[in-house]
């Protein structure tokens, strides 16, 4: 019998954790029929920022990092900024509070009184919920000569409760990148 060398064990279980972790949910829709492979640059339209109770919403840092990396995604595709472009960017983003029934959870307890005299069995089940933040991004690339909306990328993330601005970037540019890896569309 063949064992199996704790490097390939380790592998696995690393592999597990990074499953494991939140992935972007993306989704996309866009004109049938258009030729994206003719749009070489873009410009940005004015992005407007709504009136949100969230301060993460309206956060100037955060939208900056969602310009910039669109801009990088774009290029890499070999879409380059110009004025005017053949593709006018602009992009929303929101964050809702969501809430997640946990499954059934039980217990079973067992105490002892004082000089062993009494004893206890306790057994408690029941449901919670949980509450967590999602980050909705949906970027829109419209044909800058008609004003049409030609594609439209969504993507949705679970977010950390307590980012770090290192884990904004990074949470930034995964969803950007999983977005726009849908760009252009595969008929």
């Amino acid at each position: 019998m063949k064992r199996t060398g704790p490097a390939v064990v380790i592998m696995v279980i690393l592999l597990l954790f990074m499953t494991g972790c939140g992935t972007v949910r993306v989704s996309q829709d866009y004109r049938p029929g258009s030729d994206f492979a003719s749009f070489k640059s873009f410009s940005w339209q004015q992005v407007e920022v709504p009136h949100s109770e969230d301060a993460r919403e309206t956060n100037p840092l955060l939208h900056e990092r969602f310009h910039a990396a669109i801009d990088r995604e774009l290029v890499s595709r070999g879409i380059v900024p110009g004025q005017p472009g053949d593709l006018l960017v602009s992009y929303g983003y929101t964050i809702q509070t969501r809430f997640e029934q946990v499954p059934l959870d039980t217990h079973v307890g067992f105490g002892y009184g004082r000089y062993s005299r009494y004893g206890v069995v306790g057994f408690d089940s029941g449901t919670s919920f949980e509450q967590y933040d999602v980050g909705t991004l949906v970027i829109d690339l419209t044909e800058s000569g008609t004003g049409r909306l030609l594609w439209r990328g969504t993507g949705v993330e679970r977010l950390p409760d307590y980012p770090t601005p290192e884990k904004n970037i990074a949470l930034v540019n995964k969803l950007v990148g999983a977005i726009l890896g849908q760009f252009p569309p595969t008929p």
